[in-house]
């Protein structure tokens, strides 16, 4: 196979990793390159569209415009006031999130659009270069019937009266067919 190299900024100059090696790493489903969300949280079942400026998570939001749909491990940050986080800042428990769409804002970020897939813990303290790495264990999610749950069947009639305001007809659907709490929210 020829040798094929991307080329990202890290610390300022272009460093080149190979495409293969990361390629593989990316079809791995013990291990996860890892976003680190600041002031956000992505659950199971949701989409989040956020704006990615870090050095760091530019790197990976680069590295995934050429791999999407891709599947990354998306953690909250214990307090909001690193700027470069390291596996230490992050909460052990996050989000395997699929990157639905990477838009290119401006000469130093990155608009991402993701959505929660399962959860997943990490095992080890990974790699952080050129974006944090990191080897998973994925979470089963328990399965919670609506029709057992106080919180989904008041979410659903939380739900109900917003959507008749609404006319959105999809949306009212997909509220009639959820079968769990996390399709309810």
């Amino acid at each position: 196979r020829p040798l094929c190299w991307y080329a990202l900024l890290v610390d300022g100059r272009r460093e080149r990793v190979r495409t293969a090696l990361l390629r593989d790493f990316a079809k791995r489903k013990d291990a996860l390159a890892v976003l680190p969300l600041r002031t956000s949280v992505l659950l199971p079942g949701m989409e989040l569209p956020i704006n990615v400026g870090r050095a760091r998570s530019v790197r990976l939001a680069e590295w995934g415009a050429d791999v999407v749909p891709l599947d990354i491990g998306v953690i909250a940050q214990r307090t909001s006031v690193a700027e470069d986080p390291m596996f230490s800042d992050l909460f052990g428990i996050g989000t395997v999130a699929r990157v639905v769409k990477v838009v290119r804002l401006a000469q130093s970020g990155y608009s991402m659009v993701l959505h929660g897939m399962g959860r997943f813990r990490v095992r080890e303290n990974g790699t952080e270069r050129p974006f944090l790495r990191t080897r998973v264990e994925r979470l089963v999610e328990r399965a919670v019937e609506v029709a057992d749950d106080p919180d989904a069947i008041r979410l659903r009639e939380l739900g109900g009266k917003m959507l008749a305001a609404s006319s959105s007809a999809a949306a009212k659907a997909k509220l009639e067919r959820a079968t769990s709490a996390g399709e309810v929210a």
